[in-house]
This record gives structure tokens, C-alpha cells and sequence, in this order.
């Protein structure tokens, strides 16, 4: 399963292995339906500071053996 992280946030660097890993644990039953995944590292009230980051997910699944668009 190939793993795609996308953040703005300078200390992304210090969470995408981590972000990736956690990924690839949680998918392994079924990572051969999912040849594709993304995790999105956004921070909520921005500039201000504070623990307020958001991790989205999204697994894009094979359908009929071909991987669906998107």
C-alpha cells in the first residue's frame, strides 16, 4: 500500500513516519484492496498555537480489481 501525506505545517516532518507506519499497521488485514492511501496533517486555529491538529485518512479501494478514481 502506497501511503501519501500531504500537511502545510513545518513540523510534519517529525509526524509523517509515524503518520505512514500507524497507516500501514491499521490497513494490513486488508491491504491488498487498498493500493492507496492518504493522510492530510492540517492545524485547526492556525497561527495561534496549542495541541489542535487534525489527521484525515482516506483509502482508495480496488473495485472489480481495478482501483476506482479519485
Amino acid at each position: 500500500m502506497k501511503v501519501l501525506f500531504k500537511s502545510r505545517d513545518p513540523q510534519a516532518d517529525e509526524l509523517r513516519d509515524v503518520a505512514q507506519r500507524r497507516m500501514r499497521f491499521v490497513f494490513r488485514p486488508i491491504d491488498w484492496l487498498i493500493p492507496k492511501a492518504t493522510a492530510q496533517l492540517s492545524d485547526v486555529n492556525g497561527p495561534r498555537g496549542g495541541i489542535d491538529r487534525r489527521l484525515r485518512q482516506r483509502a482508495i479501494p480496488m473495485s472489480n480489481g481495478k482501483q476506482q478514481p479519485g
